[in-house]
């Protein structure tokens, strides 16, 4: 039938599916060392923003995909960045948090007004966390 996949394409899927959860469930959680936790913007970022303001935040994780905060899980602990924009923020969350989600299909979403961002994981909520403003630095205020 025309709209069902071959059964060959069935086990590719499947094999790589297996293979992102054996990924997920080896991969061991990262431990964050207070070195690590002052993470300062590249070159090419301040280039991107030159005069821009720098921002320290600290991201709360409430849950972050099957492993972080959910079913009795700990979350990730915070994650302290500098960042210059909200996207550039949201760049340092996906990289902290990629070992802890099955899918690489992945939007951070981030609404620094708020304080509050999320995890879209396809179509799906993979997670959310609390953004705090901590201090800012440099630029033409």
């Amino acid at each position: 039938m025309p709209n069902h996949p071959a059964p060959a394409e069935l086990i590719a899927a499947e094999t790589e599916f297996r293979a992102a959860v054996d990924r997920v469930r080896r991969t061991p959680l990262p431990v964050r060392d207070t070195v690590d936790e002052l993470i300062t913007p590249s070159i090419d970022d301040m280039a991107a923003n030159p005069g821009g303001v720098q921002t320290l935040y600290r991201v709360t994780y409430e849950r972050v995909g099957r492993r972080g905060g959910r079913d009795g899980s700990v979350p990730p602990a915070p994650l302290t960045a500098w960042a210059v924009s909200g996207d550039h923020l949201a760049e340092l969350i996906l990289k902290d948090v990629s070992p802890y989600l099955l899918s690489t299909d992945v939007d951070v979403e981030v609404d620094l007004e708020a304080g509050r961002g999320m995890l879209v994981v396809g179509f799906n909520n993979g997670g959310a966390f609390v953004i705090e403003q901590l201090t800012i630095a440099g630029g033409d205020r």
